[in-house]
């Protein structure tokens, strides 16, 4: 009983943070975490900690975070982006270092999120590939 008090006393301390910096209680800048562009290059946004920070990426770095819009394990990845393993887990090492992934059991998943209309492509990317998968089906 003790051991559950001071579990919910830490999620309650993190759950107030988190108020805190979204409404900007703190004066600091409002939590994102986005792709932009800058300069004709594609980049990501990260405020989260109050203060802009931009992470330039190798499109090879940016070919990984495409692909993990859906959770994925890092031999799944190498496959459907045709890169090797080593290089890949590199990547996914890069990325997770710099607070980009969320990692459960193996899985990996981007926490970038698009703006609406590179969702809207990547939607369309998305459903052209399954009827293409379904007609190829005998």
């Amino acid at each position: 009983m003790i051991q559950t008090a001071r579990w919910l006393g830490k999620l309650r301390e993190r759950i107030e943070y988190w108020q805190t910096r979204w409404h900007q209680r703190d004066g600091l800048l409002r939590p994102e975490l986005v792709f932009k562009s800058s300069g004709g290059a594609r980049l990501v946004y990260d405020s989260r900690a109050g203060r802009a920070v931009e992470h330039r990426l190798s499109q090879t770095a940016l070919k990984v975070l495409d692909a993990l819009d859906n959770q994925q394990r890092i031999s799944h990845l190498a496959n459907h982006l045709d890169l090797p393993a080593g290089e890949v887990e590199r990547q996914v090492a890069s990325l997770k270092q710099r607070g980009l992934l969320f990692e459960e059991d193996g899985l990996y998943l981007s926490l970038v999120v698009r703006p609406p209309q590179e969702e809207a492509t990547a939607v369309m990317l998305q459903q052209a590939q399954l009827e293409e998968f379904n007609f190829a089906e005998p």
